[in-house]
């Protein structure tokens, strides 16, 4: 997904959430892609460097009350990059007297123009989902009878997590936003 459909993705939600129009930043200007009521808002594409995104991240923490990075669900690069968006997180919640956390916003593509974004609302709960989405897929291994085609499976997966943890990441973005009673949590929506 590039960045410009996450922008379109964003600019919506934050029309739905704001109740007010919200204008894209030129694509020339420096700084947040979004800026509404002191809350920065940094779009992604699925394709970016993460060594700038984290100056970014690093330099809004110090302009702004509330940093939110909007990114697809395969954009998820590997999990050492949420653990960075985790100590990134612990690094600016430390400054003296505020508590700063990063947002983040998964998207996932539904079907054409149709999308699902889900708030989380700090790095934490990206780390936190893991351990669940894991959990949740150890019955597809219990069920297995055959101790060596269970080495076997779990070995497998072993070799593809991430790949695997991506996909039910775009699954449980799709789920949580069809689900979500409260917009600021998450929404469907139509570009």
């Amino acid at each position: 997904m590039d960045e410009d459909t996450v922008k379109k993705i964003l600019k919506n939600y934050l029309e739905k959430t704001k109740r007010k129009p919200i204008k894209i930043k030129k694509k020339q200007a420096s700084g947040p892609d979004f800026i509404v009521e002191s809350w920065a808002y940094e779009c992604k594409g699925s394709k970016f460097q993460e060594r700038k995104l984290f100056s970014q991240l690093l330099s809004y923490a110090s302009q702004f009350s509330v940093v939110n990075l909007i990114m697809p669900c395969d954009a998820l690069k590997n999990f050492r990059f949420i653990w960075k968006l985790e100590a990134i997180e612990n690094f600016i919640r430390e400054h003296p007297g505020v508590e700063r956390s990063i947002g983040i916003y998964l998207v996932a593509e539904i079907e054409n123009g149709k999308y699902a974004i889900c708030n989380y609302h700090f790095a934490r709960m990206l780390i936190n989902e893991i351990s669940t989405i894991l959990y949740n897929l150890i019955p597809n291994f219990i069920q297995i009878s055959s101790i060596e085609e269970k080495e076997t499976k779990i070995l497998d997966f072993l070799e593809d997590a991430e790949g695997r943890i991506k996909d039910e990441f775009r699954k449980l973005t799709i789920q949580k936003a069809s689900e979500s009673k409260n917009i600021w949590e998450g929404a469907i929506i139509q570009i």
